[in-house]
């Protein structure tokens, strides 16, 4: 597991070297959400895996290779369908808690 934070990290950081993280403590867990370094300028390229990948590209083939909506994919994680479509558009990349269940249900994501 600590290697795949560590790569997921470093692929966040990017060529600009810098990410934001953010976290949010509860009583009973903790939530970390880590964004992209981008130069804010528009049309950067989104950030992608090792093999060239981005979630969003992964996320769009796992819908098709299974056969399911955004909203089947929403139901069966516990998200929203706005959460599911940004995924999928490349505009937000999933929490921590939600990779677990996205692993889980449909195998290794990108950055694994």
């Amino acid at each position: 597991m600590t290697q795949t934070v560590f790569r997921a990290l470093l692929t966040a950081a990017g060529p600009v070297g810098t990410i934001q993280i953010s976290f949010r403590i509860f009583p009973e867990h903790v939530e970390i959400d880590v964004l992209h370094s981008h130069s804010g300028v528009p049309g950067d390229p989104p950030v992608r895996d090792a093999a060239g990948g981005t979630f969003a590209a992964w996320m769009g083939e796992v819908l098709k290779r299974e056969g399911l909506t955004q909203q089947d994919v929403a139901k069966q994680l516990g998200v929203s369908v706005r959460t599911v479509s940004r995924w999928v558009g490349g505009e937000t990349e999933p929490r921590m808690r939600d990779l677990r269940r996205l692993q889980e249900r449909f195998g290794d994501l990108p950055l694994s």
